[in-house]
């Protein structure tokens, strides 16, 4: 009986700490926009955890709502590991999906409250040296005019291999179980920003404040 508390505890804390994001509203009770920024899906890419909480932190609300989680992946966050903590399924390739768990859905809820979601991860190569990897880049389909402002902005200060903006054309041409795949198919706007990790934190936290800044300034400022 007492093996069976003490398992129960601990389930119901893994549930509560590690499945249960974190969730910042900052409203400015003004209309505009309902916009989700969210950071470390993949709990190591940690660049657009800190530039999302010290962004907002000296940024107010004129307009709209903004929704922050910049620690999706908490657990996983504190222990600098990708996937999820208990199984390690890559948590940003289970929405929408059968396979989904707690995490998944408490995002997904989320996201079908909001009109935009800006997404921030980090790949390990540059898309111009290797266009499987998707470092430098900001991929959108239906916030396309937008992400190629953000670019304009990103690569007039930028002295490494210059950004490019990405539109796929077909769901077939990104992975299954994204939150790209999943907000397409809501008609949500979405933008998925790709810092590189080859870079040094502080440059790719600044680069993540520009993209903040262009959406802030647009829609929330």
């Amino acid at each position: 009986m007492f093996v069976t508390l003490i398992i129960i505890i601990i389930y119901n804390l893994y549930q509560y700490i590690c499945l249960t994001p974190t969730i910042i509203i900052k409203e400015s009770n003004n209309p505009g926009p309902i916009i989700l920024f969210i950071s470390g899906v993949h709990g190591n890419e940690n660049a657009g955890n800190y530039a999302i909480t010290e962004f907002f932190k000296n940024n107010k609300i004129n307009r709209g709502t903004a929704i922050l989680i910049p620690k999706a992946n908490y657990c996983s966050f504190l222990l600098n590991r990708r996937g999820l903590i208990g199984t390690n399924n890559d948590l940003n390739r289970q929405f929408n999906s059968k396979d989904n768990n707690l995490l998944n859905d408490n995002i997904e809820e989320l996201v079908l409250n909001c009109d935009m979601v800006i997404d921030f991860h980090e790949s390990i190569n540059y898309y111009l040296v290797n266009n499987k990897n998707y470092g430098n880049t900001i991929a959108s389909k239906l916030m396309y005019d937008d992400a190629k402002n953000c670019i304009n902005k990103l690569n007039k200060i930028n002295d490494s291999p210059q950004w490019s903006v990405i539109k796929p054309i077909k769901e077939s041409s990104w992975k299954k179980g994204t939150l790209f795949n999943y907000c397409n198919k809501n008609n949500i706007k979405y933008m998925l920003v790709e810092t590189n990790v080859k870079e040094d934190l502080k440059k790719r936290i600044l680069q993540c404040n520009i993209v903040l800044n262009c959406i802030y300034s647009k829609y929330l400022k």
